[in-house]
């Protein structure tokens, strides 16, 4: 049912960054949320952990797959005809794919990259923009805030991960124009660039047993989470457009 709190949707929301993100967001309370992943099992469980670590939370669940062509725009809709509102719009899910050279990687991995880091997120902002722009405004607040959860490879190209650097760099891109775009309309567009972090990405990345890497110094999805709520929480006329996050020794 509507909702007169800010609400904020968040992808990739089952595991890793965006659960962390999701538990962030209710221990600081105020928000109302939208959590979506494949997952429905995984996306309900987490929703009853919420509930009963903050039963005053309200928090409803959105199981798509925003790969797919037609999954943006059907779940920015849903979120908006279930709560009333999209206040703010935390892109998350993503994949690793393979790592090694191009000329030996599969096209579908290659597709598989663009749709779900590249694709998704662009539609996703397209449509929860649409929804931002024209619905009424929070007191005390912007008309919208959009985090895109990159990666430190949208700013350094990484060897043998050639379509994952190249995703992440154009997310930076359109994101870096889509701020300037929306200063004027009030919409805050944000890029959160972690180095190395502890997350399931890692079992997606077809490594090789001997090139597993040493997770003891990489970040948590918790830390991620905190530069998250920290820029989300500034007032209103105030944009951190940049978060890079790097573990203080060197991870891989």
């Amino acid at each position: 049912m509507p909702t007169t709190q800010p609400v904020v949707l968040i992808t990739g929301a089952s595991r890793g960054i965006g659960e962390a993100i999701a538990h962030a967001l209710a221990t600081i309370g105020g928000y109302t949320l939208a959590l979506s992943a494949r997952s429905t099992e995984a996306l309900n469980t987490l929703k009853q952990t919420l509930q009963a670590e903050h039963p005053s939370l309200t928090v409803e669940v959105f199981p798509c797959d925003v790969a797919l062509p037609q999954s943006p725009q059907a779940l920015i809709e849903a979120v908006f005809k279930g709560l009333g509102r999209v206040d703010v719009l935390i892109n998350n899910a993503g994949v690793g794919g393979k790592v090694g050279l191009i000329t030996e990687m599969p096209d579908a991995h290659l597709h598989a990259m663009v749709d779900l880091n590249l694709k998704a997120p662009m539609l996703l902002s397209k449509y929860a923009l649409q929804a931002m722009l024209n619905q009424p405004k929070l007191a005390g607040r912007g008309m919208g805030t959009i985090i895109n959860i990159n990666s430190i490879a949208g700013k350094t190209a990484f060897p043998f991960w050639a379509v994952y650097d190249a995703t992440k760099a154009g997310l930076k891109a359109f994101a870096d124009a889509l701020s300037e775009e929306q200063r004027t309309n009030g919409v805050r567009v944000i890029g959160i660039y972690p180095g190395a972090c502890d997350t399931a990405i890692w079992e997606t990345l077809d490594l090789a047993a001997d090139d597993t890497p040493d997770k003891t110094g990489f970040l948590r999805p918790a830390q991620v989470a905190e530069a998250v709520v920290f820029a989300l929480t500034q007032p209103a006329g105030t944009l951190v457009s940049d978060i890079t996050l790097m573990p203080t020794a060197p991870a891989v």
